[in-house]
């Protein structure tokens, strides 16, 4: 059983908390995203990266199969 929610702080950060397993052995994993400047600062508690935003969002396009049959100028920033 897996479990996935998405928080927004008063701050603006966004947290993604997963919980799966069952019974006792439950493995429970968080990650924060924040905006600062031009780069998206993403946290999963023991180590943090800063990523320029147009890369995470070309690359999550990407990762998603929305740029298939486009050419390169719909990938800014992003070379396969």
């Amino acid at each position: 059983l897996t479990r996935q929610r998405l928080y927004v702080t008063d701050n603006g950060e966004q947290v993604y908390s997963i919980v799966s397993g069952s019974g006792a052995s439950k493995e429970h994993r968080v990650y924060s995203l924040r905006v600062d400047g031009d780069e998206c600062v993403i946290n999963n508690g023991s180590c943090e990266i800063a990523v320029r935003k147009e890369l995470l969002l070309a690359s999550m396009r990407t990762l998603c199969g929305f740029n298939e049959g486009c050419s390169a100028d719909c990938r800014p920033g992003f070379v396969l």
